[in-house]
């Protein structure tokens, strides 16, 4: 078997329902040279068994089986077998329109390291075009989409990216499997960090499958999993050396907004947690003192927080100094 041009990863697990739609949509792709590395993360149902036959037929097809442990392991996995040029993700419940590796493949030119197409979002049957405009953009921009504001947030969209496997592999860019909710934006956001331009395509060809269910909203220790798990991506990046100063404000920005949403939610056992964020957040947004007042006054925690933020701010301050 040649090269392949691409090498399409998808992390399953526990997906029988919606596993042999989206394989067979990669089969069915009008560009041929591609290999699939489907990454099986501890599944329990039959999915393991639909996929393999898709590998007994079809040698671009090939299967990886292990413990639990993940989406970041998985897609981690995959990063390490694939062989492509270029490699994608796709999510183990969603399907492909016949043109959508060609489509993104004819994007390819110097110094585009990074292809993006629209796609349609769907519920209970009903599709949503979800459009990008047709244009290249700097990576620079594409930094900004990221988290400048909520109408940007198809661009930390995995799935319907395609990347170059040697700027991967060249600067060891891993899924941080730490991570419960945003790893696919940091990842894109380090990927960029070490790319050129990037090419949008409005074309419509990826099918993202939205479940109506409450999965994902379970509270842990009184506190969202996923907010939790976002905040800990802002702590990260407000660490990173790579972003300037005037970006971090703006990730301060939306870390701030997480947490006014989510402090009111939160017991007095989780608010030193909380607090540890939130200080990291003065360093490049002050509000953050403001709406913690008010919060905790209302709370009935207002001297212990009180204390606790003049503490931080005076250790802060010596820090400048």
């Amino acid at each position: 078997m040649k090269t392949p041009t691409i090498s399409i990863v998808i992390p399953l697990y526990n997906s029988e329902k919606y596993i042999y739609q989206c394989l067979q949509s990669i089969q069915k792709q009008k560009f041929k040279n591609f290999e699939v590395l489907i990454i099986d993360d501890g599944s329990t149902d039959n999915s393991v068994i639909i996929c393999k036959s898709f590998i007994s037929s079809d040698n671009r097809f090939r299967l990886y089986c292990k413990e639990n442990g993940g989406v970041s392991t998985a897609r981690n996995l995959g990063i390490k077998e694939a062989l492509g040029v270029w490699i994608c993700f796709i999510d183990s419940d969603d399907w492909l329109e016949e043109e959508y590796l060609s489509n993104l493949l004819s994007k390819q030119k110097k110094n585009v390291d990074l292809i993006a197409c629209s796609f349609n979002e769907n519920i209970n049957g009903t599709k949503l075009e979800k459009k990008y405009p047709e244009k290249e953009i700097s990576a620079k921009e594409l930094q900004w989409k990221l988290f400048y504001n909520q109408e940007n947030l198809y661009y930390g969209y995995l799935w319907n990216k395609i990347f170059k496997r040697e700027i991967v592999l060249k600067n060891r860019i891993m899924f941080h499997e730490d991570l419960f909710y945003n790893e696919d934006r940091i990842f894109i956001f380090e990927y960029s960090l070490f790319c050129k331009n990037v090419v949008q395509t409005d074309k419509c060809h990826y099918n993202y499958r939205i479940h109506n269910n409450n999965s994902m909203g379970k509270l842990f220790s009184n506190i969202n999993k996923k907010t939790i798990s976002e905040l800990e991506s802002y702590c990260y990046l407000l660490k990173n050396e790579n972003i300037s100063e005037q970006l971090k404000k703006t990730i301060s920005k939306n870390a701030e907004h997480v947490l006014s949403k989510f402090y009111i939610k939160a017991q007095k056992k989780d608010y030193q947690r909380l607090h540890q964020y939130g200080y990291l957040y003065l360093k490049y947004n002050f509000n953050y003192i403001i709406w913690l007042f008010i919060h905790c006054y209302f709370l009935g925690y207002a001297q212990y927080t009180i204390k606790s933020i003049l503490r931080e701010i005076k250790h802060r301050i010596y820090e400048t100094l």
